[in-house]
């Protein structure tokens, strides 16, 4: 009898748009179409299909590293 390995399936569990699906598993971009202006566009998608998406100024993000190392 041949060993049959186990898939696990990763599916997430927020249904909203905007929920913290950063959370869990998702695709992440990050756009700074300028890099002579501190901001980027965030996108985030989920297995679900929930999309969060964000424009950051470079402080927040600067400040939001330094509280999650």
């Amino acid at each position: 009898m041949k060993n049959k390995k186990s898939i696990s399936v990763t599916v997430g569990s927020f249904k909203n748009r905007d929920d913290p699906i950063y959370k869990e598993d998702a695709f992440e971009i990050f756009i700074r179409p300028d890099v002579s202006k501190k901001f980027i566009y965030e996108f985030e998608f989920s297995p679900l299909g929930v999309i969060f998406d964000v424009f950051n100024l470079w402080k927040d993000i600067v400040l939001a590293i330094m509280k999650n190392p």
